[in-house]
C-alpha cells in the first residue's frame, strides 16, 4: 500500500518515544493530529482515492450495499470534550508487536528532526508538538464494518513541546556542582 504523508499538524496526546500500554499490554505508538476541517478533508479524499480498488474489492467480497467507510477521522474537541470549530482529529497508530507465531514483529516508528536527523528516542514528544506523520492505509472488513485503517510508518517533528520531569519540574533547587 502507497505510504501517504500528513501536512503539518498539533499533536494530541501522542505515544511515539514509547508505546501507550493502557488497553494493549506490548502498547501501540499512536498520535491524534489536530487539523483543519480543509486540511482533513483533502487528507481523506487522499486516502479514499488511494484505497478505492481495495475498497471496490471488499464491496464485491461481502456483496456490501451502500456500505459506509469507517476512517479514524472525529470531530476535535477539548479537554472538556466541547468541539473545536473547524478541526478534526485524526488517529494514526500501530501495533509495538504485530503478526503472530513465526511471523510475529516488532514495530517503532521512525522519528525524524525537522533537519531529516534521526530523533533521540530518550526524548519525549508532547501534546502541541508540530509533526507531519507518514502512514499506510489498510482496508479492513470486521464486524460487519468496511474501515480504513491508518498505519504509523515515521514522523518528522517540526517544532518539539516536551516536558521537564527533572528535580526543578517539583520544585527542587539544583546546585550546580563544584569545581
Amino acid at each position: 500500500m502507497k505510504t501517504i504523508t500528513t501536512p503539518v499538524s498539533i499533536a494530541v496526546y501522542p505515544h511515539l518515544t514509547t508505546p501507550n500500554t493502557k488497553f494493549v499490554p506490548e502498547g501501540v505508538y499512536e498520535v491524534n493530529l489536530k487539523m483543519t476541517n480543509s486540511e482533513a478533508d483533502a487528507l481523506k479524499a487522499q486516502i479514499l482515492e488511494a484505497t478505492k480498488d481495495d475498497v471496490a474489492r471488499e464491496i464485491v467480497l461481502n456483496r456490501l450495499k451502500n456500505p459506509v467507510i469507517n476512517l479514524s477521522f472525529t470531530p476535535a474537541t477539548d479537554a472538556d470534550k466541547k468541539p473545536i470549530e473547524g478541526f478534526t482529529f485524526v488517529k494514526i497508530k500501530q501495533n509495538k508487536l504485530n503478526g503472530s507465531g513465526e511471523k510475529q514483529w516488532s514495530f517503532t516508528p521512525r522519528i525524524y528532526d525537522q533537519n531529516g536527523k534521526d530523533w533521540d528516542m530518550a526524548t519525549s514528544i508532547w501534546s502541541n508538538s508540530k509533526l507531519q506523520v507518514a502512514f499506510k492505509p489498510y482496508v479492513y472488513f470486521a464486524q460487519s464494518k468496511l474501515g480504513i485503517s491508518l498505519k504509523l510508518a515515521a514522523v518528522q517533528v517540526h517544532e518539539l513541546v516536551t516536558g521537564n520531569d527533572g528535580p526543578e519540574s517539583y520544585g527542587f533547587t539544583v546546585k550546580e556542582a563544584a569545581e
